[in-house]
């Protein structure tokens, strides 16, 4: 992802929303050259949840609870992007 593109834009406001809902540290909006991200023929972002090598963050991840509040941000962080 190049800065100031689309999906540059995307990934924050998702990386935003999800913060907000899931009350994590905001690790902020990395770039990385992944071929799930390059190839695509629209704006893209992929999205880390939490780490299952830390285990407080494992612990939340086996929670439904916490995942559904998780897909809550994320489509909050995408309407946000698609309402522009």
């Amino acid at each position: 992802m190049r800065t100031g593109t689309r999906a540059e834009q995307l990934a924050k406001d998702v990386q935003a929303y999800l913060v907000a809902a899931n009350g994590l540290s905001d690790r902020g909006v990395k770039t990385m050259n992944l071929a799930v991200l390059r190839l695509t023929r629209m704006p893209a972002a992929l999205v880390e949840l939490a780490f299952i090598s830390n285990p407080r963050e494992a612990n939340l991840l086996s929670q439904r609870s916490f995942r559904e509040t998780c897909a809550w941000g994320i489509a909050g962080g995408v309407a946000r992007y698609a309402g522009r």
